[in-house]
């Protein structure tokens, strides 16, 4: 449910992110159409490299880590409701390692998406001190007159100090919704199974009430569960 709840809020962050940049991009086009044609090719190039080396592998990852969760929940759930049984039957270490598998592997999983979610900021900002840097130097090749150009170079340095958090802001809510993916997926599927549940409840409900008692006996034979050393 974590997972989940994050997914929301990167999707309104998205859209207030959206609206701000839009803003922004508006003045930079009425300022200097080819310095932000330029910015924004640059800044396209590195977002669209990032996205392909690295939205597999975060999907990937929040497979992963929804898996790792489940298992050290279902340890501990287990293991405290069945102590007694675990103790008599002398099943601890079953039940540390499910617990210890879940938290040091999801911890892992946890680290390297930290790690990738915090490639685009620095990555943005090399990206844009190369935009800077180059409009300055082709200047001054082409014999501009800076004097005339310094209002510009200033207008796009402050915007890319405001557009840098957005795209940062923007790719990690982009980078959530594909780590989270996987665990909304399965409260989604849950929440259905549980409506199909209820629904198939009380129409059996329903038939076994217009129908006659014959039900005799229920019998179960041969069922049996071992746990893993």
């Amino acid at each position: 449910t974590g997972q989940y709840g994050a997914v929301v809020a990167s999707l309104l962050r998205m859209t207030g992110d959206l609206i701000l940049s839009s803003a922004i991009m508006v003045l930079l086009i009425a300022n200097s159409p080819f310095a932000f044609l330029l910015m924004f090719f640059l800044i396209s190039t590195a977002v669209l490299v990032y996205e392909k080396r690295y939205s597999r592998k975060l999907r990937e990852l929040g497979e992963q880590s929804g898996k790792y969760a489940g298992l050290l929940i279902r340890g501990v759930n287990e293991g405290l409701s069945g102590i007694k049984e675990i103790r008599i039957l002398g099943k601890e270490k079953h039940f540390h390692r499910l617990v210890h598998e879940g938290a040091y592997k999801g911890g892992r999983v946890q680290i390297k998406q930290q790690a990738i979610k915090s490639i685009p900021r620095l990555m943005l900002e090399f990206v844009m001190i190369v935009f800077i840097v180059g409009l300055a130097v082709g200047s001054l090749l082409m014999e501009l007159d800076t004097s005339k150009l310094a209002p510009i170079y200033a207008l796009f340095a402050i915007a890319g100090v405001r557009l840098i958090p957005i795209a940062t802001s923007f790719t990690a809510s982009t980078n959530q919704i594909r780590y989270g993916r996987y665990a909304t997926s399965v409260i989604s599927r849950d929440i259905n199974e549980l409506s199909n549940d209820q629904n198939f409840s009380e129409t059996s409900h329903e038939n076994y009430k217009n129908k006659d008692d014959g039900f005799a006996v229920l019998s179960v034979k041969n069922v049996n569960y071992r746990y893993p050393n």
